[in-house]
């Protein structure tokens, strides 16, 4: 077939216009010449036609030339439809379903990995404190799968007098050689750092003499049953010539305004004045200790006996305590072993007076190479004689109600070089070993949210079972609806192929084929039902791990940059690169959201700089939506109420939610009351007399006017609620909408601070809206200079005379992008020689307008900036709103004050399956509260939307009269 024939059939498949047909002569031209289009590249064709397109006018030439002969062309088609078939299966492997799914599959995986965790070793978190652990980045402690707090003096003597004041003692005992010793030192030192050691007092009460006797070789046996009042035990007779301390007393520290009383025992050995005094505290319930710390070994060592003699000596000694501690165990299957000190069951019940714990530390490691060479110990020993009296230990106290130490020996290692003389510990190891002592007995009592070890969860409240009810029901509705479809489903195939289609259905069947919606509706709020399941168990129970938030900047950067790159590396070019288009903002929200993830990510609340930068990112999330609204109303000029509603529900849907899920306040999730707040505003700007629109603007120049003057107007009503903190006090604590508004201490603190922190931003927004708006009217702003090619309904000339108006010159580019640049870098400055986040706060909410503008400035007046996108960072953006609120439960952990683990010991790796599975719930939760909002507030009738705005409100009601709101 020749050239004409041709083009006439592909004009005739492909309707043809002026750019298919120039594409069509370019590929018969190909086809003539025997040039593969390889070579080609896709930017010189029309940028209009889409991929789709050119696919089919390839298949339309390989269709309509089946028969031309030339070896280059059909290479060519085989390569391309090679190509396409390649990226088809890509396309339908690896897309957003695919990737929701594997998240599911992991989900599963792992409730299935922890519930075997939990069963096989126990959901106690004690455990993993006491037991595992490693160093951070930073040189803090770590515990395996728990959150441990740091405490201060202050916040250790709250701890002491949150107990007194329940008329609760304090009272701890440490039992042991040198390195108890050390232990208890730094234990106080804690809470009062200006403590000396002649502060101490000589405790001899109730010890016994530690004279020498005759030594003995017979091992009595375990005492059965029965508690006895006498004991044989081995005892060591001390040789005169060895020394073992020259500090051999007892100490003992009170404080009446704590009540608190910490004792130090000198124990190097078991011997009988140790049973005597296990003994009186066990006998005696008001000097019962809280808990009590044991730890002895090395003087076994120095002992003139063999090590299997010592270590038998050990084990015998250590098994007669055992059975001592077992003896009275009045609840005859060990209370004291796990046992979580503090409140129980919810009530103010506490535990101190029935039962004491016990810890047995483990002999921490030698530095052998400081320790050989030190002259002050007369006997020396190896880390492997103390290794064996550690495993005698472990293997006699593990079924024990002792508790055993271990991890003190892992932070031990980790800071041997701080070893005095190679057997004291460090300052350094010290203080960690105190921290774990602090949070073994105060985070259950403290309820501190960045220390789960030790703590159990919260208790199940009301309204928590009330909506977990709820949720099931939904499950049960949807379950029926299922199976009403399925069996109507097969029971009307069976009698088309019975009876022929011409068949009547029964009316449950028809009831079932007209409850489309309905189900819909049932199945969307059961799979959300599922995700907030998921929420209670990753952030309310003690069922997956959690551990603390470690900063440097390393570890902020490198996962920061990383995306950073990504979202680069997936950039492309705009199809309209408008002034100000819907991309570029979607690209800003999406990387400061990303931004302020990987900052609480990182526990960076520390550093002033990121702070700021997260105080000038939110500023601007409010700052475009500001502006958005105020766009949307100004162009649409619909201000119904359907639109009103719909936009509350987008927004505080999955919050309200998760506040009855997670039973936390409304203003928990801090940022959602302010984006409705000034939402609400802006709505009650906008509909309010005169109303103002681009289309009135457009006949009548002065409603420009007029909308300054309410943008003013709402800005002095700011401005007084900012000065005036009585008046906003009586505004914000009014009921009923004091909910909304007070934090969980019922206290205005929060949405104040906030409030303030941001109380321009939005209505700047708004500001910088209109003064767009009326630029474009002025024909200021233009988008032709950088989209000529889009308009194909003007001539070339009308277009090149466009171009010549409207088009900035390049001298007028260059001295705003000089602006710009200084605007950026002067705010740069600021934040980075700022001393304090205190004093620099007060100034953020009215210069957070400079870096705005200039960033907006900058990326619009270049082109090759405006027309260019990451749309990863754009996806990012349009489900801004759940990564926000969901990385609270399910990436971060602990209402975002630490990290959730899903996969413990790989740090890394956990981090890389956590953010997946997180991005895809939150894909998900977008797309659910989307479909539900279309059943629960459609937009062609605002009846319904009233009507269930109402029953909402009514739904309220009990919660808001049972917390006394109303």
């Amino acid at each position: 077939e020749n050239e004409y024939e041709l083009k006439t059939k592909i004009d005739k498949r492909m309707k043809t216009s002026s750019s298919r047909e120039s594409l069509i002569e370019l590929q018969v031209k190909l086809i003539d010449d025997n040039i593969p289009d390889d070579n080609i590249e896709k930017n010189d064709l029309n940028q209009e036609i889409h991929e789709n397109e050119l696919i089919e006018l390839n298949d339309s030439l390989h269709l309509l030339v089946p028969k031309l002969n030339h070896p280059k062309t059909n290479n060519f088609h085989t390569n391309n439809k090679d190509k396409e078939h390649f990226t088809q299966n890509i396309k339908k492997y690896l897309n957003l379903n695919t990737s929701k799914l594997i998240s599911v599959i992991l989900i599963f995986s792992f409730i299935f990995y922890h519930g075997y965790l939990n069963s096989f070793y126990g959901r106690n978190s004690c455990n993993r404190l006491l037991e595992q652990g490693y160093l951070k980045g930073d040189n803090q402690w770590q515990p395996s799968g728990c959150m441990i707090h740091n405490y201060t003096d202050e916040d250790a003597q709250i701890c002491f007098k949150y107990i007194k004041y329940f008329n609760g003692k304090n009272n701890f005992v440490f039992i042991g050689d040198s390195r108890i010793r050390q232990v208890f030192k730094s234990f106080i030192r804690q809470f009062d750092a200006n403590l000396r050691l002649n502060d101490y007092k000589f405790k001899n009460n109730y010890t016994t003499s530690t004279t020498t006797t005759t030594p003995t070789t017979t091992i009595s046996t375990s005492i059965p049953g029965k508690r006895s009042s006498t004991f044989r035990k081995p005892v060591f007779n001390y040789s005169a010539d060895v020394k073992f301390d020259t500090d051999e007393k007892d100490y003992i520290y009170k404080s009446s305004s704590l009540n608190l009383e910490i004792s130090f025992i000198w124990k190097p050995v078991i011997d009988d004045s140790l049973f005597n005094l296990i003994e009186y505290f066990l006998s005696n319930q008001y000097s019962r200790p809280s808990f009590i710390v044991l730890g002895m070994a090395s003087h076994y060592l120095n002992y003139n006996q063999t090590l299997k003699e010592s270590l038998e000596l050990f084990k015998a000694n250590l098994t007669n305590l055992i059975d001592l501690i077992k003896s009275f165990d009045y609840d005859s299957k060990y209370p004291l072993k796990n046992k979580l000190p503090g409140l129980s069951n919810g009530s103010i019940s506490w535990t101190w007076s029935e039962s004491s714990s016990f810890y047995w530390m483990l002999q921490d490691r030698l530095d052998e190479y400081k320790y050989y060479f030190n002259k002050t110990y007369n006997d020396q020993f190896t880390n492997d004689e103390l290794d064996s009296f550690n495993k005698a230990a472990v293997n006699l106290l593990y079924n024990s109600p002792v508790n055993i130490w271990s991890s003190n020996r892992l932070v031990s290692k980790n800071f041997q070089q701080d070893s005095p003389d190679g057997f004291l510990l460090g300052q350094k190891a010290l203080n960690m070993d105190s921290q774990i002592l602090f949070n073994l007995y105060c985070n259950n009592r403290m309820n501190y949210k960045d220390g789960s070890c030790c703590a159990q969860p919260e208790n199940v409240s009301l309204i928590q079972q009330i909506i977990f009810s709820i949720y099931i029901l939904c499950f049960g509705v949807t379950l029926v609806l299922f199976l009403s479809r399925y069996f109507c489903f097969n029971y009307t195939n069976y009698r088309i192929n019975m009876f022929g289609p011409e068949i009547t259905l029964t009316s449950s069947c028809k009831n079932a084929a007209s409850s489309n919606g309905f189900y819909d509706l049932f199945k969307s709020l059961s799979k959300f039902a599922l995700f907030m399941f998921y929420f209670f168990a990753c952030d309310r129970a003690n069922y997956f791990m959690k551990e603390n938030q470690h900063f440097t900047v390393i570890t902020f950067l490198i996962p920061f940059i990383y995306v950073t790159i990504i979202g680069l590396f997936f950039q492309d070019k705009l199809p309209l690169a408008k002034v100000m288009n819907r991309y570029q903002t979607d690209e800003l929200k999406g990387f400061m959201q990303m931004f302020i993830l990987f900052y609480r990510l990182s526990g960076a609340k520390d550093s002033t700089v990121l702070y700021l930068l997260v105080k000038l990112f939110s500023g601007t999330y409010l700052f475009l939506s500001g502006y958005g609204h105020f766009m949307y109303y100004w162009n649409t000029s619909n201000f119904s109420i359907t639109r009103f509603f719909e936009f509350l529900f987008r927004v505080n849907f999955l919050p309200i939610m998760l506040c009855f899920t997670m039973n936390r306040m409304y203003q928990f999730y801090a940022f959602i009351p302010l984006i409705t707040f000034w939402f609400i505003c802006a709505y009650i700007l906008m509909v309010m007399y005169p109303r103002v629109s681009a289309n009135t603007a457009r006949d009548n120049p002065y409603h420009f006017i007029y909308m300054i003057i309410k943008l003013f107007i709402f800005i002095c009503i700011i401005t007084l609620l900012n000065l005036s903190d009585g008046l906003f006090e009586k505004i914000f604590i009014a009921r009923p909408w004091k909910f909304m508004f007070v934090n969980s201490d019922d206290m205005l603190s929060d949405w104040r601070k906030n409030w303030s922190a941001h109380c321009y931003s939005f209505v700047f927004g708004m500001m910088f809206a209109l003064i767009f708006c009326i630029l474009r009217q002025l024909n200021l702003i233009d988008d032709y200079e950088n989209n000529l090619d889009q308009y194909e309904d003007d001539n070339l000339q009308f277009r090149e005379k466009r171009r010549d108006k409207f088009a900035l010159s390049f001298r007028n580019k260059i001295i705003l992008v000089i602006i710009s640049l200084a605007g950026l870098i002067s705010f740069g400055v600021f934040i980075l020689f700022c001393r304090s986040k205190e004093e620099c706060d007060a100034y953020i909410a009215y210069l957070m307008i400079i870096p705005v503008i200039s960033y907006f400035t900058l990326r619009n007046t270049l082109q090759f900036l405006r027309e260019k996108c990451s749309f990863i960072f754009s996806w990012f953006g349009k489900i801004s709103l759940e990564l926000y609120v969901c990385s609270y439960h399910i990436w971060l952990a602990a209402d975002a004050n630490g990290i959730l683990v899903l996969l413990p010991d790989y740090t890394v790796l956990n981090s890389i399956l956590t953010i997946f599975i997180f991005m895809c719930i939150a894909h998900e939760l977008n797309k659910l509260t989307r479909r539900i909002g279309e059943y629960m507030f459609p937009s062609s009738n605002w009846r319904i939307c009233l009507r269930n705005f109402i029953c909402f409100l009514i739904l309220l009601m009990p919660i808001a009269i049972k917390y006394g709101y109303i």
